[in-house]
C-alpha cells in the first residue's frame, strides 16, 4: 500500500477563477471565507497590462494601463478617479490609497464591487464602481 506525501495533504493557496461561460472573476473560496475581497492586486510576474473592473452584477471592464492619464483620491481615501483617455473611472469605497498607490504606478489589478453589507472600518472596500463616458458633441447642432 502507497503513501500519501504530508505535503498533499497540505492545501495549496488558491488563485482566483476566471469563470469563461458567465466573464465572471470568482475569487478563492479561501479570501471568501476570511472578508470579501474587494481588490485583487497584479503579481510582478503576470503579463496583464491593466485593470478589470467587476460591478456586483458582474459586468467586466478591462482598461489598459497605457490609457491611464491621470489617478485622484478624495475625500480621505473614500472616492478614486481614474481617468482615463475615453472614459473617467469612479471607484468609491473606504480605505482606497492601495487602488490609488497601484494605479500611479500602473499595476492596478482586479476591482471588485462588493456587496452591500458593510465592512469593517479598518479594510479596503469598494462599493460601487461608475464608469462615465463624455457626451459626444452631436455634428448636426454645430450649424454655422
Amino acid at each position: 500500500m502507497s503513501q500519501i506525501p504530508v505535503t498533499s495533504l497540505r492545501p495549496k493557496p488558491s488563485e482566483p477563477t476566471f469563470d469563461w461561460s458567465s466573464s465572471i472573476l470568482r475569487p478563492s473560496d479561501q479570501e471568501c471565507r476570511v472578508t470579501s475581497q474587494c481588490y485583487l492586486p497584479r503579481s510582478f510576474e503576470s503579463t496583464v497590462i491593466g485593470a478589470v473592473f467587476v460591478t456586483a452584477g458582474g459586468d467586466r471592464r478591462f482598461h489598459p494601463d497605457r490609457f491611464l492619464m491621470e489617478a485622484e483620491l478624495s475625500e480621505q481615501g473614500r472616492l478614486l478617479r481614474l481617468i482615463y483617455t475615453c472614459r473617467t473611472v469612479e471607484v468609491a469605497g473606504q480605505r482606497l490609497e492601495v487602488l490609488f498607490e497601484h494605479a500611479i504606478v500602473g499595476r492596478l489589478g482586479t476591482i471588485l464591487q462588493g456587496p452591500s453589507a458593510l465592512a469593517s472600518r479598518d479594510q479596503l472596500w469598494v462599493s460601487s464602481i461608475m464608469s462615465i463616458v463624455p457626451a459626444v458633441a452631436d455634428s448636426r447642432l454645430d450649424r454655422r
